[in-house]
């Protein structure tokens, strides 16, 4: 999708910004809930070497600066954030033993 295109130093990422680089908290949770624990290996295991240098590229501006691309990098990196502990913890989309995380509503 054009409104989800990467830095070009970050490009080779642009299919998982397609699919991950979702403006909310929300959009990003109900992603996550949608997918299976293979997809989100997959995807963990596609950014987390690339994450140093996302942070490291995006540390570079200001937040309230940021281009488009580099919105979206952003938006992407968030999306790690999100399914780490599914990956790490759960070994499954959702919350096994907790909260029905469906319910969560994040503040926009």
């Amino acid at each position: 999708m054009a409104d989800r295109v990467l830095p070009g130093d970050f490009g080779h990422l642009q299919p998982l910004a397609d699919v991950w680089a979702l403006p909310t908290e929300r959009e990003r949770h109900l992603r996550r809930l949608a997918g299976t624990i293979e997809e989100l290996d997959a995807v963990y295991g596609a950014l987390l070497p690339e994450i140093e240098a996302i942070l490291t590229y995006l540390n570079r501006f200001e937040l309230d600066a940021l281009t488009d691309e580099q919105n979206n990098l952003l938006l992407l990196s968030l999306s790690l954030a999100e399914i780490a502990p599914a990956v790490q913890i759960f070994r499954e989309p959702g919350n096994p033993d907790g909260f029905d995380t469906a319910r969560f509503i994040a503040s926009q």
